[in-house]
């Protein structure tokens, strides 16, 4: 079914490309408060499920946005070894540690993007995708943080528990 309405409504509305999506978000503001529409990202984000996708830019080698887009990529292969292992029969810890030590880094690339892309943005008048990515952001790196926290005191309920609740949130 939910994929039946991906595909509808892909058909009926086209796509939206990331830059779309923040000069949307851009020409919003005003209307809708930064908080308003951080209570509602998630009904947001299911709303364009299926409309919003990559944006196909090629970078050189090593550009900035290159090296953004190189670390999704590496961070996307994490998740999908973090819901292997999730559906593993036996717990082994040491394929656990790889991935917290891969999501480590992910915390660099939340703060390289903060700091270096953000305030390009801001100064090319985009201020209003920057403040709800920022805190968007923000989320993540506490979603990561929560469970890393947990394996390391060896707490595996909540450790699973908190898993379950976010796998395929890290993007």
């Amino acid at each position: 079914m939910e994929e039946g309405n991906r595909i509808f409504k892909k058909k009926k509305l086209g796509t939206c490309t990331p830059d779309e999506f923040a000069y949307a978000e851009q020409s919003l503001k005003g209307v809708y408060k930064d908080e308003e529409i951080l209570d509602k990202m998630d009904d947001l984000l299911n709303l364009f499920d299926g409309v919003l996708v990559r944006a196909e830019n090629e970078y050189p080698e090593n550009h900035p946005l290159w090296a953004y887009l190189e670390e999704i990529n590496a961070v996307e292969k994490v998740a999908l070894e973090a819901d292997e292992l999730l559906k593993q029969d036996k717990f082994i810890k040491n394929p656990w540690l790889g991935v917290f030590d891969s999501l480590a880094e992910w915390r660099i690339h939340l703060s390289r993007k903060q700091n270096q892309l953000y305030p390009m943005l801001e100064n090319h008048g985009f201020d209003r995708p920057t403040r709800i990515m920022w805190t968007f952001d923000d989320g993540v790196r506490d979603s990561i943080s929560h469970p890393t926290h947990c394996f390391v005191k060896i707490n595996m309920r909540s450790f699973f528990s908190i898993c379950s609740r976010n796998t395929g949130k890290v993007t």
